[in-house]
């Protein structure tokens, strides 16, 4: 993980005037994050630091509370998208 995170970071020196690549190293750096915190909360589990529940939970509603929340996430990064619930 290190050597992903070093490497954007120089990637992103080089590509500081080019903004399409700008914009992909930032979403390659925001995904690297989320991984990075991905393995350190499976690693928890391993380790029995954090105790994992399982539940049911009821697919549609989820599904709908997650399609919910997209408009305001694309407004707030101020981009544009349609989406259509069935």
């Amino acid at each position: 993980m290190t050597t992903l995170r070093n490497g954007l970071q120089t990637l992103s020196l080089t590509a500081s005037t080019n903004a399409q690549a700008t914009s992909v190293l930032e979403m390659m750096s925001r995904q690297t994050e989320h991984l990075v915190r991905m393995v350190d909360d499976l690693l928890a589990v391993s380790q029995g630091k954090i105790e994992l529940r399982k539940a049911s939970v009821n697919q549609v509603e989820l599904t709908r509370q997650a399609t919910e929340s997209i408009p305001a996430l694309v407004q707030q990064n101020q981009r544009e998208g349609r989406f259509k619930n069935p």
